[in-house]
């Protein structure tokens, strides 16, 4: 776990801000806050090295859309679905 940490910094507030950040994602990912999910990064750069901080929050990140699509499954609307899947595909395999 140590090689997470950025040197000096006490487990507490690691984990303490990895919690918030965690938090105020779930938030922003929900609606309520509106774009304050954008913190989250720098606040994990504060207490993370920076090339491990988006490994980190991408798992984050796929399990709420997955429970986005869990809770929101029977109201879909596929003619809209389809609109944004297909340039995201050929988006995707472009890349």
């Amino acid at each position: 776990m140590s090689e997470l940490m950025l040197p000096g910094v006490p487990a507490w507030i690691f984990w303490l801000f990895c919690v918030l950040a965690v938090l105020i994602q779930g938030i922003s990912k929900s609606g309520f806050a509106g774009g304050a999910g954008i913190l989250s990064l720098p606040l994990m750069m504060l207490v993370m090295p920076v090339n491990r901080v988006a490994p980190a929050l991408l798992p984050i990140l796929i399990l709420c859309d997955m429970n986005a699509l869990y809770h929101h499954w029977q109201n879909k609307v596929w003619r809209l679905v389809w609109i944004i899947f297909l340039p995201s595909l050929v988006g995707t395999l472009a890349a």
